[in-house]
């Protein structure tokens, strides 16, 4: 009878204890860092340097999904050929340089690649890139370098 009590007795303590106990969480290898601009560029307007991001993208493929010219803002997809879920994205804004906001701008950008990932049923989700697939983010980021260096 003793025994039974305690064994009871300890259940009930164990039942409550155990979902406060700590769960097994994976690493965030993701640098806790401020994000730094792709490049900078010789700037007097927000909304010239986006519509010459835009041309960029979109003569290599990429939709326009929203523009905001005055805040400096954009972002774009690329949809794969073969299958409607896959797909490239690209995010671009621009940042004032705090010491000549009139004449410079940074440019920022983030590119993911999203498929549909198994168990997944809120759609496409982020994924980690292929060698091949990062070759191409190379390209875009080459391509925009390359226009601020136009613009000194």
């Amino acid at each position: 009878m003793l025994i039974g009590t305690i064994l009871s007795l300890a259940l009930v303590i164990l039942s409550v204890t155990a979902p406060l106990a700590q769960q097994i969480r994976e690493r965030d290898t993701t640098p806790f860092e401020r994000y730094k601009p792709l490049t900078a560029v010789g700037s007097t307007s927000n909304r010239e340097t986006l519509t010459v991001l835009r041309d960029i993208l979109t003569t290599r493929g990429f939709t326009i999904s929203t523009i905001d010219l005055d805040r400096g803002e954009l972002s774009a997809i690329k949809r794969d050929q073969n299958s409607s879920d896959g797909s490239d994205r690209v995010l671009l804004w621009l940042e004032r340089d705090s010491l000549k906001p009139g004449e410079r701008a940074y440019i920022y950008f983030m590119y993911g690649r999203f498929e549909s990932f198994v168990g997944s049923t809120a759609g496409p989700v982020r994924v980690r890139m292929y060698p091949n697939e990062l070759g191409r983010m190379t390209q875009l980021q080459e391509a925009i370098v390359a226009f601020a260096l136009t613009r000194p």
